[in-house]
């Protein structure tokens, strides 16, 4: 596939979960979180197949947020970056860790 190894960036504040679902029917398995104030569990729930999740560098990641976006276990993510989230605490990282056993 042409998709193969691209990186979806994308600005949860713009997005609508039509064109998620149609990035994810690419086959698409990366995603890069530019920005959000909500709706991360948008993305881990249209992604059931994510195989890497960046949202580092987003301010408004919290452990609330972290803990909505990783409600299910996400057994395929291998590469989780949360650098830069200073909002997230060791509680956040680990639901997040939990959840993503790969």
């Amino acid at each position: 596939s042409v998709w193969r190894g691209v990186v979806a960036k994308v600005r949860l504040s713009r997005i609508s979960e039509d064109v998620l679902h149609s990035i994810h029917a690419r086959g698409i398995q990366k995603v890069r979180v530019k920005e959000h104030k909500s709706n991360l569990e948008l993305v881990t729930r249209v992604f059931r197949t994510l195989r890497s999740l960046d949202i580092g560098g987003c301010h408004y990641t919290s452990d609330e947020t972290i803990q909505k976006a990783f409600a299910s276990e996400l057994s395929t993510v291998t590469d989780l970056d949360l650098s830069f989230c200073a909002s997230i605490t060791d509680l956040g990282l680990s639901n997040a860790l939990v959840k993503c056993p790969a």
